[in-house]
Parts: C-alpha cells; sequence; structure tokens
C-alpha cells in the first residue's frame, strides 16, 4: 500500500517535518539512512556528515538564534514559535524573537530519539536503509517511487532532508541535476582577539541569562549583519591573545562539547571557557575572547566521490578577513593568527536557485519538496538549524492542511 509522504532523511529537518505531518492517518515512511560513520571535513578533526539515523543531528550543540534576522525562505514567526514551544515550553523564546541573542538549550534536539518516539507512537514507520534514486510520478496513479537496492517505496509526497552533501547526490542519481564537482558553503568560527573588561564588555556581559532549559547568551553583529560576533572570559592561558583559538582549532570542536572528560594537555583555559559556557563558572576575568562567526560562501568543494576539499580560491582566509575588519568592539587586541578557524559544521547551499527552483508547489515537481540546508541559499552568520526547521515544519503544515 503507498504512503502518504516518505522523508528522505532523519536528522533536524526531517524531524521537523514528520512533526508538521503527523495526524490525520498519514502513512509516513522515514527513510532513515543506513549507518555509514562520519565524513569529516579536509584537514580537521570535524565531522561534516554522518550516514545513519539522526544523521549529524545527534551531535548538534543546540545553538537557536533569536533575532531572526536572516530566514530561510517560507520561515514566519508563529511556525517558529509553535516549535520551539514544542520543545523547549518553559523558556517562552517566542518572547525573545529580534532580540540579540541566542539560546544555547541544557538538552538539544536529538532527532534519533524524537523519531523513536514518534514510531512508538504509531505516526511513523522507519527504515534504516538509503535511497539510491527517486522515480519521479507517471501515468494515472500520480505516485512517486523511492528505490533503496532492490526495494521500491511509493508515496504522493516526498521530502528530501538528506543534508547539504547527501542532497545533491541523491538528486543527481535520479537525474533531476546534474552529477559531478559542485561547492558548498559553511560558516566559520574565527576569533578577533581580546578586549578588556570595561563598561560596555560587563555590561554585554551582564545580560546572560541561565534558565532551567537552557541559556540566553548575548551577541553583536558586525559590518550589516553580516557578521555574529560574542565575548566569553579569557582565564588562565587564555588571557593571551591567541591561545584560546590555538587551542580550540588543535580539538576542533566548540568547548561546550569537551566539558567533561578533560585530561591530559588541555589547557586551563579551555577547562574554564567549557565550564563558563556550561555552567557559569569562572564567569569574571580582567580579558574577554572576542570570537566570530561568518559565512564562508562555496568554502569547499564537493568532489565526485562525496569528500570535501578546501576551495582553492581563498574563500574561508576571505571571509576570515571581512569579519575581523567589521568587529564592533573598540580597542580590541588583536589577533596575530587570523588563519586559525573551526569549521562551523553548518554546510548549507549546496544546490544553485535555478536547481531548487524546480521543486516544490507549482513547480515542476510540485510534491516534492526540498527542505534541508542544501538549498539554504541566504544563511547569515547566524547558527541556521532550528530555522530550517521551522521553515520545513511551516511546509510540513501547508501541505498537510490541503489533504
Amino acid at each position: 500500500m503507498p504512503y502518504d509522504d516518505i522523508i528522505i532523511g532523519s536528522g533536524l529537518s526531517a524531524l521537523a517535518v514528520a512533526l508538521g505531518l503527523r495526524g490525520g492517518r498519514r502513512r509516513i515512511l522515514i527513510i532513515a539512512g543506513a549507518e555509514s560513520g562520519f565524513r569529516h571535513y579536509p584537514g580537521a578533526n570535524v565531522p561534516a556528515a554522518r550516514g545513519g539515523r539522526g544523521g549529524m543531528g545527534g551531535y548538534w550543540h543546540g545553538v537557536i538564534p533569536l533575532s531572526l534576522q536572516h530566514r530561510p525562505r517560507g520561515l514566519d514567526d508563529e511556525s517558529w514559535a509553535r516549535l520551539a514551544d514544542h520543545f523547549y515550553p518553559e523558556a517562552a523564546l517566542s518572547d525573545h524573537i529580534g532580540q540579540g541573542q541566542y539560546f544555547v538549550p541544557r538538552r538539544p534536539i536529538r532527532p534519533a530519539d524524537h523519531f523513536a518516539a514518534l514510531a512508538g507512537q504509531g505516526e511513523v514507520e522507519i527504515a534504516d536503509i538509503d535511497a539510491t534514486r527517486i522515480e519521479p510520478e507517471q501515468g494515472a496513479d500520480g505516485l512517486h517511487r523511492i528505490i533503496s537496492g532492490d526495494q521500491q517505496f511509493q508515496a504522493r509526497r516526498i521530502w528530501v532532508c538528506a543534508g547539504a552533501l547527501a542532497t545533491p547526490a541523491l538528486l543527481a542519481r535520479s537525474g533531476f541535476i546534474d552529477g559531478g564537482k559542485r561547492s558548498v558553503s559553511d560558516h566559520i568560527i574565527g576569533y578577533a582577539g581580546q578586549i578588556a573588561a570595561e563598561e560596555g564588555s560587563e555590561s554585554m556581559m551582564a545580560t546572560v541569562a541561565r534558565r532551567r532549559e537552557g541559556v540566553f547568551f548575548p551577541f553583536r553583529f558586525g559590518g550589516a549583519h553580516d557578521h555574529f560576533f560574542t565575548l566569553r572570559p579569557a582565564r588562565f592561558d587564555f588571557a593571551k591573545v591567541d591561545a584560546g583559538i590555538a587551542k580550540r582549532a588543535v580539538f576542533g570542536l566548540p568547548t561546550s562539547r569537551i566539558v567533561s572528560g578533560l585530561a591530559g594537555d588541555i589547557s586551563p583555559g579551555l577547562i574554564a571557557e567549557a565550564f563558563y559556557n556550561k555552567f557559569g563558572l569562572f564567569a569574571h576575568a580582567a580579558r574577554y575572547s572576542v570570537y566570530f562567526q561568518t559565512v564562508a560562501a562555496d568554502a569547499y568543494l564537493i568532489e565526485e566521490d562525496g569528500q570535501l576539499a578546501l576551495n582553492p580560491d581563498r574563500r574561508v582566509a576571505n571571509a576570515i578577513a571581512a569579519a575581523n575588519a567589521a568587529a564592533p568592539f573598540a580597542n580590541i587586541a588583536r589577533t596575530q593568527q587570523p588563519e586559525l578557524y573551526i569549521p562551523g559544521i553548518h554546510l548549507h547551499g549546496s544546490l544553485t536557485r535555478l536547481e531548487c527552483d524546480r521543486f516544490g508547489p507549482e513547480r515542476e515537481f510540485r510534491k516534492i519538496h526540498l527542505v534541508d540546508a542544501a538549498a539554504l541559499r541566504d544563511i547569515g552568520p547566524e547558527h541556521h538549524s532550528f530555522a530550517m526547521m521551522a521553515a520545513a515544519y511551516r511546509r510540513a503544515v501547508t501541505m498537510a492542511s490541503q489533504d
């Protein structure tokens, strides 16, 4: 018996689609992906993609920007607020829309756990397999077909949420777009230097608010909302300019990911920063590290084998230079190692606008929906994951209401 909807992928956007579609006795199949391990950034100990149930959502840091200055196509405040209230009902996140804050939940959304709950409630079925290709609807039945090895599944609607690396590959195998090399954009996390603990920095840090469900941190935009700057106490060895970003770049992960099990040559400054992020300890310091996040458009190339390679056109270096020039703080003790950065793990924009415009309502393939970061072109410097979820959720709710 055909399904009403098949969702390809099982990460954050796929979860949002499932939540938007559930109910109404729909038959929903999640093609979650076979376990295939990680793909990493070139030359870095940082995962870029993961095959299997939950995808990279199992490792998401959970950051939710609240200013919403940069929005995926189709995002509105109501859908964003409904999704926020579903996951964090006590945080009242919608009250903070438009403010220069971001929310870091104590319990990030883990798609695999939520999918297991939905399956237990009979809302979805899950197949831990990869989609080989999509065959668009033909003939009178109006059903799309998903081929996975020697298996075949049919559905009225298809939702493609396989990720910035896997979605273009699937569409190419299906004949919708050309194959071959293509570029993909990303955020980068960089370091502008340090500022002293004085009125401006202290007043900014005083707005940090720790609540039961998470922490509200302040940020400032640099440039024309092109760069996203935050402060962290620079203690112990991190009090020396560049020591913090050098240590973080070695480990390749934000400090919130290494709070436990710290040992060996990890620095006291790194430990202090991690415990500040998580628990609010070591909050006061004589100096603050100035970190930024910014977009590196077309930062990487996706090779024929699906691996990432650094774009030789200096996209990352140029993005770092632009962010450093736009830092919104006076009297910065500037970094002497601007080349040091951490991949943001926010790959996006691996499909062109023309490719995206073939899919969705009133388009050539009107019942095939691209609702993941592969289709996200104008991301801005803010973390995109939750906003992308909310846009996917709104599309799913809209389509379900038309059944």
